[in-house]
């Protein structure tokens, strides 16, 4: 593991990351503490190790949400936006859609309605996420993943 320093580079052996965004193998995961907090977790091969996201529905703001409608088909897959935008201008560089699997579509689906129906405490959800995170890495939450799948394009 290398050291991460103010002004060096975030990875000795790579200055250029848009490439591996565009392109790179994606791997995705759903970690859920039900009903509360889910937590997507990915990597992306050539720019990032296993990283998460923690995610509300009741945070979406009230006019982008969408509840999943329960998939009726073997076939339905669950999109997922990587965007990059470059820390010194804030110019979007890559934009890059891809999906997760049918199985990992359903259960993060399932795990978003649920959510969604469950009565909202930002306090009580602040701590559970601060409770996740003080006893899960990464790596141990994928290790507990609900579910884990290979992005497709």
């Amino acid at each position: 593991m290398h050291t991460i320093a103010v002004g060096e580079l975030w990875h000795p052996d790579r200055k250029r990351w848009l490439e591996a965004v565009r392109v790179g193998r994606v791997d995705l995961g759903v970690w859920c503490r039900a009903p509360h907090v889910i937590v997507l977790l990915y990597r992306i091969a050539g720019a990032c190790e296993w990283s998460d996201a923690p995610y509300s529905w009741h945070l979406v703001p009230e006019d982008r949400r969408a509840l999943p409608e329960p998939t009726t088909s073997s076939a339905d897959r669950a999109l997922l936006q990587i965007i990059l935008v470059e820390a010194e201008s804030g110019i979007v560089r890559v934009i890059r859609a891809v999906t997760f699997d049918p199985l990992a579509t359903r259960l993060l689906g399932q795990a978003i309605r649920d959510q969604a129906a469950a009565e909202w405490d930002r306090a009580a959800y602040d701590a559970e996420l601060r409770e996740a995170y003080a006893v899960h890495t990464t790596r141990s939450l994928l290790a507990a993943a609900l579910v884990r799948c290979r992005g497709g394009d």
